[in-house]
């Protein structure tokens, strides 16, 4: 087997694994939700102040969302700027191999914490759904309570990583293709 082909093969390896891994995220995002969004049971065991920590906690959240997909895009946007100065060189198929594994790693990393943040959203709402206090007459804990699943998983956050992975593939597609070109 030649080093192509091998490479191609880790490429859409670990390509195949990081989709399967948005598609087993998403399934459990959907499953989660629909326990969490559920109809409001209080039992008023939650103190009146405790509104606004779990305001803290989800602004604390939202704030980690926002830096993980800064951080996201930043080593995203540096990894094809790389590419676009090496494209022509002497290693550019191990260069785009390279970087497509670590644009791939990357992505798939990111849509594990943003999804783990988003899910911890979800939860401080659902408990203060379940512990809001019978007395407590103030604004939700959420601005906006995504009760229909589909915009959840239509989220920049949670289409952001995949179409990063598929960019990568695509990429590493383009020089294998430019490769055979060349050949002939």
């Amino acid at each position: 087997m030649d080093t192509t082909r091998l490479q191609l093969a880790i490429a859409t390896t670990i390509a195949s694994a990081s989709l399967l891994l948005w598609v087993v995220l998403s399934v459990m995002y959907f499953r989660a939700a629909k326990k969490l969004v559920t109809t409001r049971t209080s039992s008023g065991s939650a103190r009146l102040d405790d509104a606004e920590t779990i305001r803290t906690m989800i602004r604390h959240e939202n704030d980690l969302v926002n830096h993980r997909l800064t951080w996201l895009l930043t080593v995203e946007g540096l990894l094809l700027a790389g590419i676009s100065f090496a494209w022509d060189k002497h290693l550019a198929n191990e260069l785009v191999f390279l970087f497509a594994v670590i644009g791939i790693i990357a992505a798939g990393s990111a849509l594990i914490v943003l999804d783990a943040a988003h899910y911890a959203i979800m939860h401080l709402g659902a408990w203060w759904d379940q512990n809001k206090p019978t007395a407590y007459a103030g604004p939700d804990v959420l601005g906006f309570r995504g009760h229909h699943y589909i915009l959840g998983f239509l989220a920049a956050w949670r289409l952001i990583p995949p179409a990063f992975t598929v960019v990568w593939l695509l990429g590493e597609g383009k020089v294998k293709l430019d490769e055979k070109v060349m050949r002939k």
